[in-house]
C-alpha cells in the first residue's frame, strides 16, 4: 500500500446491516417483489412444452425461436439499462428522487406481465405459423418486461 493512500480495514461486519440504506426488512420487501416477473418468465419458458405438444408447434422452430433470442437478449439487457439509468421515460410520471431508477421499470413491466401470462396460455391460432409468431412476440415481450 502507498503511504499517501488511507488504509481502510474491510470487516465482514462493518455494514451492520445497511448496504443500501435500507432496513433488512425493506430489502426482503424488495427482493420477494422479484419473485414474480422471474417467476412468469420461467413460466413462459417451460411453457415451449406445452406449444410443442398440446398446441402442435414445430420443435424445430420453436428451438431456433429460443436460438435467437438468447442472441437477442444480451441486446436488450443492454438497451433496459441504458434506459432506466437515464430515465427518459418514467421520469414524468415517477419522480426519481421518490421511487428511484429501477422502482417504475419493476412496477410497470409487472404489471405488463399479467395480461402477457394470460395470452401466452391463449394463442389465438392453432395454426403453426401463427402460433410460432406468438409465442416469439410472447416471449420478446416477457423477456423485455424482465430484462
Amino acid at each position: 500500500l502507498d503511504e499517501e493512500q488511507p488504509h481502510r480495514e474491510i470487516s465482514q461486519h462493518s455494514t451492520s446491516g445497511k448496504v443500501s440504506g435500507h432496513s433488512r426488512c425493506r430489502r426482503l420487501q424488495f427482493a420477494h417483489s422479484l419473485t414474480g416477473p422471474y417467476a412468469a418468465i420461467s413460466a413462459i419458458s417451460i411453457g415451449k412444452d406445452l406449444y410443442m405438444l398440446e398446441f402442435g408447434a414445430s420443435a424445430n422452430v420453436i428451438g431456433s425461436i429460443l436460438l435467437v433470442c438468447s442472441f437477442v437478449s444480451p441486446a436488450m439487457d443492454s438497451l433496459v439499462g441504458t434506459l432506466q439509468d437515464k430515465g427518459l421515460f418514467m421520469l414524468r410520471c415517477f419522480p426519481a428522487a421518490t421511487w428511484g431508477r429501477r422502482a417504475p421499470w419493476l412496477l410497470t413491466h409487472s404489471i405488463m406481465l399479467g395480461p402477457l401470462m394470460f395470452a401466452f396460455f391463449l394463442p389465438p391460432s392453432y395454426d403453426k405459423d401463427l402460433l410460432h409468431a406468438w409465442f416469439l412476440s410472447i416471449w420478446l415481450a416477457g423477456y423485455w418486461c424482465v430484462a
